[in-house]
């Protein structure tokens, strides 16, 4: 196989679907694996071994090529042996010669010792290590480095797969309790804060207690089903359950391309695994009824998972609970037909807090709409729903919380109000923007290929771009490219780190889009308000000055260095490909970034892989400690970006995600402004260029003073484009330079606010 075969492996998930949906037992599916590999890689064995967690110890899951006696019994160490070394340091190895090696551990129960070449990968998943991949061959000198390259793309691409696989082997007979739901009657018209445009309407569900409202939907089949019968029928709703998700999966293929299709891996293992729906054919052929095994089977698996000690662990008790309700609606012939979308159909959803994943999910089954009560991790929910065309609203009226199914609900995504139970009046009213979203077509007439002010001065608007959908907005409306391509909801839309190569597909997509103009791709931006759903991020006191942006990404290095690889090598062929680093704060930081850069192209130049050499390098202005250095910074980049958004919330110590202190955060701050006018004249003194983004850059009442303190790249999302190019149109360089030293020479927040 040679270095581009093996740098391709796997990345068709063909071959892995096809594990999943021929396997009934998740320990045959990881047999089957290795064989799958040891062939691949003309390897004479291959094998697993998984961390068992509640021992500490690593033991031999799977293996090809070794004694078959051994799986199981073999165990070791995490600092025992070559494998534990492996485990222990996460590093991979190669030895050709491993019986030589100080480290090597001799078992003669397993009939290794006469496979001396020797090459072994640890398994990772997030920060989890899970366990390592071995690989042996008679031959010596038969591993070679392209091969560390090759197993490592296997073993991520693997992990998510390996973690349900791992939970799967290791859970036992426990309970779960479920609280009821709290109602009322009332109905009020309620003000909430607008965040994704829309009108909405449909029958309140509460995202918490939705597991047990769609257990309380499947108790309504009556039928009690015992024997052959019971096991026949758990069959058939086995069967429909998997095709059901196979649909939300090539459904999620077209309507999200950051998401590989293995989203929805875990649920297939889960309806496949002898000791879930197995376990559930065993208790019925003890006397149980179909109902009671699901129910205890199900319940034991949720309390496990939700103990765990792992962040990955927790997060598979929801995982469980729908796969349970899908398979409990499956079993009435009645409702068959109807389950594909989970209950959550033309439902408002009404959450405290969600992950951006959870979003993609409730777009997929076709909620209406979602309210969030608590804000939780609203800006990037409030972007991820902006790009979907989905409509939010925030409030923390307690009176949401008390919503049932019985309430209609209807609300104004772009008003913020939301009305309990509308009159029929009120739906009328809006009944013309119900279905109403924005339309780029409508407007791509109207865009000019290039902006100017009235006086005939070049004013650039590029494209904020968050998901692959909004690329073809962004054309229509004549974007001039992207000035941030947010490279974080990559990772916010799945359910485990995307491998190098499938963002590797990912930046591919979206520089081909616009493969003549200029394209900025920001670093990892996690933390703080993106949170990984399958990420252990602590119970971090104050999350917004915790491990959050480039310090994530620079405690992370080898995740870091996959990133900044892929960037490189997607730019390959581009003309025009920037990096940005987000959330600089020293000196330092840049260096250690650049350092890494370096060593990547470094890697990427032995390999002989082809990549952009000569990005453009640039860093998000966000942070206050930057002003006293900006004349340094300046001469180490290429450009500078203004993110307003944590620019203003840093330097005013506002939280802006907390709306009791919302009256707090502004924009329009004397402080915030002056700041903002000192970065632009260091730019335009050191020659570099300086844009802007954030809320602050699509708001027409701060365009003139942007204008006027010489920002003249704007990056922007896509729908608000054409409103932007029309007003820039009607301002001149003069009167917008003239009003800037007017709001620049006023003290108090309230004389600005009366200029603008």
């Amino acid at each position: 196989m040679n270095k581009r075969d093996y740098l391709n492996l796997f990345q068709n998930t063909g071959e892995i679907t096809a594990l999943l949906a021929n396997n009934n037992d998740i320990s045959m599916m990881i047999q089957q694996m290795t064989e799958m590999l040891a062939e691949q890689f003309s390897a004479n064995v291959c094998s697993i071994y998984l961390l068992n967690d509640e021992t500490d110890e690593l033991i031999l899951n799977a293996t090809y090529g070794l004694k078959e006696s051994a799986i199981g019994n073999v165990k070791l160490k995490k600092d025992e042996g070559l494998v534990g070394f492996v485990m222990q340091t996460g590093n991979p190895i190669i030895e050709n010669y491993a019986s030589q090696n100080p480290k090597f551990q001799y078992i003669p129960e397993i009939g290794e010792e006469a496979f001396d070449s020797f090459i072994a990968i640890p398994i990772i998943s997030s920060s989890d290590k899970l366990g390592v991949l071995v690989l042996q061959r008679l031959e010596t000198n038969h591993f070679v480095d392209d091969d560390i390259i090759a197993l490592e793309a296997v073993s991520t691409q693997l992990a998510n797969m390996i973690e349900t696989a791992k939970i799967l082997i290791e859970i036992e007979t426990k309970n779960n309790n479920l609280q009821p739901l709290v109602t009322t009657d009332e109905m009020i018209l309620i003000k909430g804060h607008p965040s994704s445009t829309g009108m909405a309407k449909g029958t309140a569900l509460l995202y918490e207690q939705l597991a047990l409202n769609k257990r309380n939907n499947s108790s309504q089949n009556k039928t009690i089903l015992t024997g052959q019968e019971a096991i026949e029928k758990l069959q058939e709703a086995t069967k429909l359950s998997v095709e059901q998700i196979a649909t939300m999966q090539e459904t999620l293929k077209k309507k999200l391309p950051e998401a590989t299709n293995l989203i929805f891996a875990a649920h297939l293992m889960m309806l496949k695994d002898s000791s879930f729906t197995g376990a559930m054919a065993k208790l019925i052929e003890n006397g149980a009824t179909l109902q009671e095994a699901i129910k205890e089977i199900s319940n034991k698996f949720i309390r496990i998972f939700k103990n765990s000690p792992h962040a990955y662990m927790r997060e598979k008790a929801e995982d469980i609970q729908d796969i349970t309700w899908r398979l409990e609606n499956n079993l009435d012939s009645d409702t068959m037909t109807n389950s594909h979308h989970y209950g959550i159909q033309d439902k408002i959803i009404v959450a405290s807090t969600i992950y951006p994943s959870d979003v993609v999910k409730l777009v997929l089954e076709k909620a209406k709409g979602l309210i969030l009560t608590d804000g939780g991790v609203t800006s990037h929910v409030s972007i991820i729903a902006r790009s979907l065309n989905f409509p939010l609203v925030i409030s923390n009226d307690q009176t949401l919380k008390n919503l049932t199914i019985k309430h209609n609900v209807l609300f104004d995504g772009s008003t913020g109000y939301i009305y309990i139970n509308p009159t029929e009046q009120t739906i009328q009213t809006f009944a013309s923007e119900l279905n109403n979203t924005f339309d780029a077509e409508a407007f791509a007439d109207q865009m000019q290929s290039e902006t100017f002010t009235k006086d005939g001065t070049r004013i650039q608007l590029h494209a904020n771009i968050n998901l692959l959908s909004e690329l073809k907005t962004a054309q229509t409306l004549k974007a001039e490219g992207i000035g941030l391509y947010r490279t974080e909801f990559p990772f916010l839309v799945r359910s485990t780190f995307p491998t190098e190569d499938e963002q590797i597909e990912t930046y591919g997509k979206l520089i081909n889009a616009f493969k003549d103009k200029p394209v900025c791709l920001r670093t990892l931006d996690i933390g703080g308000d993106k949170v990984l759903a399958y990420y252990d991020h602590g119970d971090d006191a104050n999350p917004e000055l915790g491990l959050r942006s480039i310090r994530f990404s620079l405690k992370h290095p080898n995740m870091f260095s996959k990133q900044l690889s892929a960037i490189l090598r997607a730019g390959a062929d581009t003309k025009d490909l920037s990096i940005m680093f987000p959330m600089i704060s020293s000196l330092d930081e840049l260096d250690q970034a650049i350092a890494l850069l370096d060593k990547v192209k470094e890697k990427l130049s032995k390999q002989n892989v082809e990549f952009c050499r000569n990005p453009k390098l640039g860093i998000m202005i966000e942070l206050p400690s930057v002003l006293n250095i900006i004349d340094s910074l300046a001469e180490m980049v290429d450009f500078f970006c203004i993110g307003t958004n944590d620019f203003i919330q840093y330097m005013l110590a506002v939280d802006r995600g907390n709306e009791k202190i919302a009256e707090y955060y502004c924009p329009h701050h004397p402080a915030v402004l002056r700041a903002l006018q000192q970065v632009v004249s260091k730019g335009n003194e050191h020659k570099i260029d300086v844009s802007i983004c954030g809320e602050m850059a699509h708001l027409t009442k701060y365009i003139p003073f942007l204008i006027g303190i010489g920002i003249k790249k704007i990056s922007l999302d896509p729908q608000y484009m054409p409103t932007v190019q029309k007003f820039i149109s009607t301002i001149t360089i003069r009167d917008a330079e003239k009003q800037a030293q007017i709001i620049l020479s006023k003290d108090r927040i309230s004389e600005i606010a009366k200029l603008l």
